[in-house]
């Protein structure tokens, strides 16, 4: 609960703060995610930060720990639900509850990057299945930022690829997740998880 509610004050304190907000006491944050420093995940984590700072005329400021610092992403979602750490910038952590393997991993749901952007704003009906699952862990997203949209390269044409009820006898490599595996054998194919 002490999470939700030191979310919920930095967006009141992003909205509220005008120029008069010197009084206001300062406060810092610490926000993890798992890449590299200076990669665009990164880069958005810090141009994020640095809005916040901006926006509150620096009575809000966000220290970014990158590469795993505060702990993998396993580790750093539940130290978030947890309340340790403020804030992350990471995917949801389906190990510690398979409800997120949605928040996750949510193939074809969308048709392309506009209908996507509706779909996982805030207010959109994406954001909505991910915020309640999300706050069954005591955590509150801001928002979703997109990976990318993903695809399939195969050695060969399978046959009937638009048709889930015909067999394809062709092995996929897929991410390890049980969402993962199902999709691709729903879809026809042999799913063969990777680590």
């Amino acid at each position: 609960m002490r999470k939700v509610l030191a979310l919920a004050l930095v967006v009141v304190l992003v909205l509220a703060f005008g120029a008069a907000a010197s009084a206001a006491p300062k406060w810092t944050f610490k926000m993890g995610h798992p890449n590299p420093a200076g990669t665009p995940y990164d880069q958005s984590a810090n141009k994020f930060a640095e809005l916040v700072e901006q926006k509150t005329n620096g009575q809000v400021k966000i220290n970014i720990f990158p590469n795993n610092q505060l702990g993998d992403w396993t580790e750093t979602f539940e130290l978030i639900s947890r309340g340790v750490v403020e804030m992350g910038f990471q995917i949801a952590n389906a190990q510690y509850d398979p409800k997120l393997n949605f928040a996750y991993y949510m193939p074809y749901v969308v048709n392309d990057i506009e209908e996507a952007k509706s779909a996982y704003a805030p207010g959109g009906w994406a954001f909505g299945i991910i915020k309640d699952l999300w706050l069954e862990h005591d955590i509150q997203p801001l928002a979703v930022w997109p990976i990318g949209f993903a695809g399939v390269s195969l050695r060969s044409m399978p046959p009937s690829p638009g048709d889930p009820n015909v067999p394809k006898n062709m092995k996929v490599r897929v991410m390890p997740l049980a969402a993962c595996s199902m999709t691709y054998e729903a879809l026809g194919y042999i799913a063969t998880p990777i680590p």
